[in-house]
């Protein structure tokens, strides 16, 4: 998933930065003016844009919405501002962004309007790039097919239970076998399904369909097969947001 930052505070921005990278986005884009912030979404089609109101230069955060909304391409956006006036949030509301965040901006906060973005665009709109780009050219949509010497093993999707990884190869358990992909967490989860799978932390990621319980003192995930995952304190609170908790 590509992330364009629009934002002139140096010091906000690396804060911005070190968050994605936590949340395990890595491919992250920035500009600090309007010229350069619409030369960036022409030159990488950001899946997602996170935008600040007061820029440099002429033109405002609100102008680069605008021009976004009326491209090829529109993406979600997720405004980011000190600014609090009726009014700038009036016609902010005009560009209808995902997400209005007032500074200072916390983690948590930052991470939920993200999957909220991601949820509402995309998956009401399921052919859309993020998502199902990869789906586009491929003959069988609902499996993976993994590339293991001269030979690609294929996976069917729902078959998966969980994925582990580390910086460059990943491990996809079914109930029955492990797999090794040489690919990031990151790219791999974009070709999951994300109202089955969740990352539950930096290096795994959990098909929720396989949950058998969770232990909330310890953190701990059990799957059906008696697997046990740790899960972030950060991740946990963003899972226990999207299940059906009673």
């Amino acid at each position: 998933m590509k992330i364009l930052i629009v934002e002139d505070e140096p010091i906000f921005i690396e804060t911005l930065l070190i968050y994605l990278e936590e949340m395990g986005y890595d491919k992250v884009h920035t500009a600090d003016n309007a010229t350069d912030a619409l030369r960036l979404f022409v030159a990488v089609e950001p899946d997602l844009v996170l935008l600040d109101i007061n820029i440099k230069g002429g033109k405002d955060g609100i102008n680069v919405a605008e021009a976004i909304n009326q491209s090829k391409k529109p993406v979600p956006i997720i405004f980011m501002t000190s600014i609090e006036d009726k009014t700038t949030f009036e016609r902010a509301k005009q560009t209808n962004p995902i997400a209005y965040m007032v500074k200072p901006i916390d983690e948590n906060s930052l991470e939920r309007s993200i999957e909220l973005a991601i949820y509402k665009y995309y998956k009401s709109t399921w052919d859309t790039e993020l998502f199902v780009e990869w789906k586009k050219d491929v003959l069988a949509p609902h499996s993976l097919f993994v590339k293991i010497g001269q030979r690609l093993e294929k996976i069917a999707i729902q078959d998966i239970t969980y994925i582990i990884s580390d910086a460059s190869h990943a491990e996809l358990h079914t109930q029955d076998e492990k797999i090794v992909a040489r690919v990031s967490l990151t790219d791999l989860a974009n070709k999951l399904p994300a109202d089955i799978f969740v990352r539950i932390s930096r290096s795994s990621l959990v098909n929720t369909q396989y949950i058998q319980n969770i232990d909330l003192d310890k953190n701990i995930i059990f799957l059906q097969d008696g697997t046990k995952i740790g899960i972030s304190r950060r991740s946990k609170e963003s899972l226990l947001n999207r299940l059906n908790v009673v």
